[in-house]
């Protein structure tokens, strides 16, 4: 069964304008609301038929631009697998770009860093 947490971390002082942007969560869209030094964390996932596999994705003002961290591990037969990723986006382009499935102006994010660590992969000479 796939479970969703999300946990919202308010900065000490409030000051600045709030960031809206549209994020994908669940099977859904949820429209996050951050001021600057604001964070959310989304944990999605659960236990499979294998193992395990949970992505955690956090989002975090810092007043200029949105910052996303996606962290993925998941367990199955073959192994572990550890995925991950950086991204950003400047607050004037958190809706830049049209989501033809939902209608939807979404952030154009640009990925900074990209980490992948596969188990049965590095194992086999990968």
């Amino acid at each position: 069964m796939k479970e969703v947490q999300i946990v919202f971390k308010e900065a000490d002082e409030r000051v600045g304008k709030a960031a809206e942007f549209w994020i994908g969560v669940g099977l859904g869209m949820m429209k996050a609301r951050l001021f600057p030094n604001d964070e959310l964390q989304i944990t999605e996932g659960g236990p499979t038929d294998e193992g395990h596999d949970w992505t955690r994705t956090v989002y975090r003002n810092t007043g200029q631009e949105i910052e996303m961290f996606v962290d993925r591990d998941a367990r199955d037969c073959d192994g572990s697998l550890r995925v991950f990723r950086q991204y950003s986006c400047p607050v004037e382009k958190l809706e830049s770009v049209h989501n033809e499935y939902t209608g939807l102006m979404m952030p154009d994010w640009e990925q900074e860093c990209h980490h992948r660590s596969d188990l049965f992969a590095e194992s086999m000479g990968y």
